[in-house]
C-alpha cells in the first residue's frame, strides 16, 4: 500500500511577483476563491523521523510516487471516506512494523 497525498488546483493566475489573483472577468464578487481540481498522488512508505513515536519506527513518506489522479472537488468531496479524528489516525508500533517490513 501507499500513502495518499491530495493537491488541490485553485482557478487563480499568477502575477509576475507571485502573487495569486483570482480573475475579475465574469466573477460578481471578487473576494471568492473556487477550486478546479484535486490532483490525488500516492507516495511509498519508509522509516521516518518523527520523535513523538515513543515505540518502535515512525512511519514517513519518501519521495517517490507512483499513479497520480485527477479528479474535481466535486468528486472528491462525494466519494472520500469519513474524516478521522487525531485519535483514529495513530497507527499502533505492531501495524507500523508489518507496514514496513512489506515495504522492504
Amino acid at each position: 500500500d501507499s500513502i495518499t497525498n491530495i493537491h488541490v488546483e485553485n482557478c487563480c493566475e499568477q502575477d509576475r511577483r507571485g502573487i495569486l489573483k483570482k480573475s475579475l472577468i465574469g466573477h460578481p464578487n471578487p473576494k471568492s476563491v473556487s477550486f478546479k481540481n484535486i490532483s490525488i498522488r500516492e507516495y511509498v512508505r519508509i522509516v521516518g523521523d518523527n520523535p513523538s513515536c515513543s515505540n518502535g519506527s515512525p512511519v514517513s513518506i519518501g519521495w517517490i510516487y507512483g499513479n497520480t489522479a485527477v479528479t474535481t472537488v466535486d468528486q472528491y468531496e462525494g466519494n472520500r471516506p469519513i474524516r478521522r479524528n487525531s485519535f483514529q489516525m495513530v497507527i499502533p508500533q505492531r501495524i507500523r512494523q508489518e507496514m514496513l517490513m512489506e515495504e522492504w
